[in-house]
């Protein structure tokens, strides 16, 4: 019975024929298997045409990995072999018991992975691969896989193992919080809305210390949360929501993070949620005191009104005040001013009078003297230049001594 060949390649392991007498065409870039009588094997890798006899016949399957895959091969022996691509190899059932194809691992920047290693000696030790890479595993390597609390239907309440994964990351990253049922101390019942900033520094001693940081995480800000609100009564608690936002408020996070080899950058506080009863209780309050606090600002600002009224009418009058005082200092400036230059001006006059006199009297005397050195008798001169004479003045003295040595008589 002759058949055409097929035009595919048989490489996907799932022919399998018995053949009494026949041939068989295996092609470039297949591997055909056959078992004679004796259950021995011969493989046959084309191209080649191979003629059959009482045999039973199959073509292996071919397993492929490329640049950024590798196969894991599982011998018959109980052996492991990884081939890291790009390769290829037939799966024979005689030497393999499985091959895999998996993808190499890629991390980005940022992103680490911790890989566990089986030694000769059967001890296990860790290493610390940082992206960006490729990694390829060993087949004595394995990935370790985490298991921590993680979001579960709501996305601020967190379930234990809610979120599995194998790799870590050294980015910053956050988490929404509700720490419920927290009680004031007036014991009113209430939700803080919490937005956690953490970041992962130390990886080393995060393995060594916990294996689930986050809820180590959650148990400590729960507690810091109800030791803060156990202080305060629920109106002065709304009074102090500010500090939720402190990191100081939370000295058991810290030191859980730390200890965890975590860091905590900030916490963002995001409300508060309470009862119904307890809320209508709050707006009612609330209305009450943005009332009493409106008519109080009211009441403020007429009374700043006024203050600012009285306020203006003292400026202004204190501005007239000044002005008139101003207005009165600058006349009296200008009575001084004019006073004093009529009392320059009668003074230069009266001294130019004096000197005037003086300059007259002097030339009188001259004058006098003059005649008295030539034996002029003086009295009827100077009677002369008078209408009326009350005394008479007379110089006494012989000519050598005048005027030093004369004597004035006044009759």
């Amino acid at each position: 019975l002759i058949k055409k060949m097929g035009r595919g390649k048989r490489v996907n392991g799932n022919y399998y024929k018995k053949v009494f007498i026949g041939k068989r065409t295996i092609k470039d870039g297949e591997c055909c298997g056959i078992w004679n009588l004796q259950g021995k094997q011969k493989l046959i890798l084309g191209p080649r045409l191979v003629h059959i006899f009482c045999s039973r016949v199959t073509f292996l399957q071919n397993h492929f990995a490329d640049q950024n895959q590798y196969l894991v091969i599982v011998k018959n022996d109980g052996t492991t072999e990884h081939k890291r691509g790009p390769t290829s190899i037939f799966q024979n059932p005689i030497d393999h018991r499985s091959i895999k194809v998996e993808d190499a691992i890629r991390l980005k920047s940022g992103e680490v992975l911790v890989v566990n290693k089986v030694n000769d000696d059967l001890s296990i030790s860790q290493r610390l691969v940082n992206g960006p890479t490729l990694l390829f595993l060993e087949p004595n390597e394995s990935v370790k896989s985490f298991s921590w609390h993680g979001e579960g239907e709501s996305k601020v309440r967190f379930v234990p193992n809610g979120e599995k994964f194998s790799v870590l990351s050294t980015i910053s990253d956050q988490m929404y919080y509700n720490v419920q049922n927290v009680r004031t101390a007036d014991n009113a019942l209430i939700t803080i809305k919490l937005l956690i900033s953490y970041q992962l520094v130390d990886i080393s001693l995060m393995l060594d210390k916990t294996d689930d940081p986050i809820g180590e995480f959650i148990h400590a800000v729960q507690a810091d949360v109800v030791r803060f609100c156990g202080t305060f009564a629920f109106e002065e608690f709304l009074n102090e929501t500010g500090n939720f936002s402190l990191l100081e408020t939370y000295p058991a996070l810290l030191s859980t993070a730390k200890a965890s080899g975590f860091s905590i950058h900030s916490i963002l506080y995001r409300g508060y949620e309470a009862s119904e009863a307890l809320q209508k209780v709050h707006d009612l309050s609330l209305n009450q005191r943005s009332s009493l606090r409106y008519d109080l600002d009211e009441q403020k600002q007429k009374l700043e009104i006024e203050a600012n009224s009285v306020k203006n009418k003292l400026d202004l009058l204190t501005r007239e005040q000044k002005e008139e005082k101003e207005k009165l200092q600058h006349k009296i400036n200008l009575q001084n001013k004019s006073f004093q230059a009529e009392i320059s001006f009668k003074k230069s006059q009266l001294q130019s009078a004096i000197n005037d006199n003086e300059f007259q009297d002097k030339v009188e005397l001259e004058y006098l003297s003059e005649l008295f050195k030539r034996n002029v008798k003086l009295t009827p001169v100077v009677c002369s230049q008078y209408e009326i004479v009350d005394k008479q003045i007379r110089l006494i003295g012989n000519s050598n001594s005048f005027p030093a040595a004369s004597r004035l008589v006044i009759e």
